[in-house]
This record gives C-alpha cells, sequence and structure tokens, in this order.
C-alpha cells in the first residue's frame, strides 16, 4: 500500500536526481553536434563550415563543481545517519557532477577572451572542490 511517506521518499529521491541530469542539456547538443561534424562530408552540395563556436560550452564551472563537491558533502552525512533517501540522489547527484566537471575542460570555449578565465576559474573550483573532499 502506497503511503504518503512512501510518495514524499520517491518524490525527495528522484527529483534532485533529475536535477543534477540538468547539465546534460547543454553538454549533449555539443557532444552530439562534434560526433556530426567527425562524419564525413564530401558529398556534393554540402557546405563544410568549420563553426568552432556552436561545438563548446561558455558557462561557469561553479554549478558543476559546486554539485560534486554538495552532494559528496551530504552523500557522507546521509551515509552517516543511514538515510537512503538521502544517499541514492546524492550519489548519483556526486556521480554527474564529476562527470561533467571532467568533461568541461574540453568543451569549453577557447575562442573568445573569455574561454582563458573559465578554463582558470575550473582548475581553481576543481581542485578546491578535491582539497575539501580529501580533507572532509
Amino acid at each position: 500500500m502506497l503511503t504518503w511517506i512512501t510518495l514524499l521518499n520517491f518524490l525527495c529521491s528522484i527529483l534532485p536526481i533529475i536535477t543534477f541530469a540538468s547539465p546534460a542539456t547543454i553538454f549533449l547538443p555539443v557532444l552530439l553536434k562534434q560526433q556530426q561534424q567527425q562524419r564525413p562530408t564530401n558529398y556534393p552540395g554540402h557546405d563544410h563550415q568549420d563553426n568552432n563556436a556552436n561545438n563548446a560550452i561558455e558557462m561557469p564551472p561553479l554549478a558543476l563543481t559546486t554539485q560534486m563537491l554538495q552532494c559528496f558533502l551530504f552523500g557522507i552525512y546521509a551515509h552517516h545517519l543511514h538515510m537512503r533517501t538521502l544517499l541514492i540522489p546524492n550519489v548519483a547527484g556526486f556521480i554527474l557532477g564529476f562527470i561533467w566537471s571532467t568533461v568541461y575542460p574540453f568543451k569549453v570555449t577557447t575562442s573568445t577572451s573569455t574561454g582563458g578565465l573559465l578554463r582558470t576559474q575550473w582548475r581553481m573550483q576543481y581542485a578546491t572542490s578535491w582539497l575539501i573532499m580529501v580533507l572532509g
């Protein structure tokens, strides 16, 4: 029998996972465009345009690194309290945050003046996050 508490636990586990997967809306189009551009395009009538601006991410890395760090810390908290409703979404969020943070430097734009700044921000935030996780 489904109770309100069971439904609430389910929603508390699923909704954060959906939120943590939201950077896919930024990363997947860039990754899919790269795969399409790697296909042979030497057929007649195809105008090959090298458009690197559409093939890069132009977002600050703070959301990705803080997601990874926050999920790690709340995962430790949930593990100590033996609360699966907190542990499951935070483990999923940490894994997704780690994936997004690892892919980020390879897909950040380098064509604009902010590209170097975004990469530097990523390095500092990523290093700080890992330092806190190791010390925490």
